[in-house]
């Protein structure tokens, strides 16, 4: 399915050396906080906490407590 989220950026999960590479941004609003998702990325220039964020995505699945969605 696709979708469009926007949001600040709270927080960012940087992957650590050995592992999976996936760079990870917690997107808020005022409606609750969605984790994006970017496979084979370790950074990418303008993805910073305090961004504001307008994201196409597509998901696969959705859980009560928590949303991955991946480009």
């Amino acid at each position: 399915m696709r979708a469009v989220v926007s949001g600040r950026v709270v927080a960012i999960t940087y992957p650590i050396e050995g592992a999976s590479m996936t760079l990870r941004a917690h997107l808020k609003d005022d409606t609750g906080t969605v984790i994006v998702a970017w496979p084979g990325r370790r950074e990418i220039p303008g993805v910073h906490v305090g961004a504001h964020m307008v994201v196409p995505v597509s998901y696969t699945h959705l859980r009560a407590h928590e949303t991955s969605l991946h480009l």
